[in-house]
């Protein structure tokens, strides 16, 4: 069962596009990074809710584990 399972979820990971979802999670935290150096506090909490409900920052963090 835990077997196929993995197979199922190996299979699926391979057609999702993970060299876009880095791009848009860099840029992302690059914004944040700018807004930070600008002292733009409203904006750094827009961007890293944005970040949080994000589904591609939630992709890219179940690759890095």
């Amino acid at each position: 069962m835990l077997q196929s399972a993995i197979k199922i979820i190996s299979s699926i990971a391979q057609y999702i596009p993970w060299k876009q979802i880095q791009v848009k999670v860099f840029k992302l935290q690059r914004r944040i990074y700018r807004a930070s150096l600008n002292g733009d506090i409203r904006q750094v909490h827009r961007l890293q809710r944005l970040v949080h409900l994000n589904q591609a920052t939630c992709l890219h963090c179940e690759q890095a584990a």
